[in-house]
């Protein structure tokens, strides 16, 4: 009877330890063929890449990210550190190796019901402010999902499912900056999404808090356990 008290106990701790405190995120990989490039610098890697390559990234989201959007057609989030991330890889390109740029301060504002900028639904995301890679600052990194379809989204909240067979023509990657050193060495990329999915639905991590209170709790039982078996032995001698 102990030892099955002990293990719903244990369990009851598992549960409480890891319930309340997850972290939640949901990451989307994306490809994108570049439609034009212009590159000024001496960062090989991002002048190896000509129109018509594809290149791909991620964006990882931290769904406990609160909207700060009052108005029920329009989801904003603001993304301010990890395990949020905006991310994009270029290369390798033979000779030249691979670079990816990533940044955690970026928000994305999900719209619907005619709220789109550039049509009745969007998902647009954006880096904000300008960050260091490779060497080179980055100012605008930019992925803008546009429909004239009300059927584009469902709900203002982050989206299972893109199709991406209802986007209009304003829909649009963007990454353009400069070599950090050298304001005027810049660097402009634009391409047209061609994938975009859900690759991570979230993912649920125990928070550090969580993971010492089951530890300990454990510990507890451990020691109680051992214990209460040395006077059940005292008592039948």
């Amino acid at each position: 009877m102990l030892r099955s008290f002990t293990v719903a106990m244990a369990a009851a701790l598992i549960a409480g330890a890891t319930a309340p405190g997850y972290a939640s995120t949901m990451t989307y990989d994306f490809a994108v063929r570049i439609g034009a490039t212009t590159v000024f610098n001496e960062d090989f890697t991002l002048m190896s890449v000509q129109s018509g390559d594809v290149i791909h990234g991620s964006i990882t989201l931290d769904t406990s990210v609160p909207d700060s959007n009052a108005s029920p057609d329009i989801g904003q989030y603001n993304a301010t550190s990890g395990p949020s991330a905006l991310r994009v890889t270029f290369g390798p390109n033979n000779p030249w190796p691979q670079e990816t740029f990533s940044t955690s301060s970026f928000d994305v504002r999900i719209a619907e019901n005619g709220r789109g900028f550039f049509g009745a639904e969007e998902v647009f995301i954006i880096n904000d402010g300008s960050f260091v890679a490779n060497g080179d600052q980055v100012d605008t990194f930019e992925i803008r999902l546009d429909s004239d379809s009300l059927a584009f989204l469902t709900g203002t909240g982050f989206p299972s499912a893109v199709d991406l067979g209802l986007l209009n023509s304003h829909s649009t990657f963007e990454f353009i900056g400069h070599d950090a050193l050298r304001p005027l060495d810049g660097f402009a990329m634009f391409g047209t999404i061609t994938d975009f999915h859900v690759a991570t639905d979230a993912e649920v991590v125990p928070e550090p808090g969580s993971l010492i209170l089951l530890v300990s709790g454990l510990v507890a039982f451990a020691g109680r356990q051992r214990l209460s078996a040395k006077r059940v032995g005292a008592a039948g001698s």
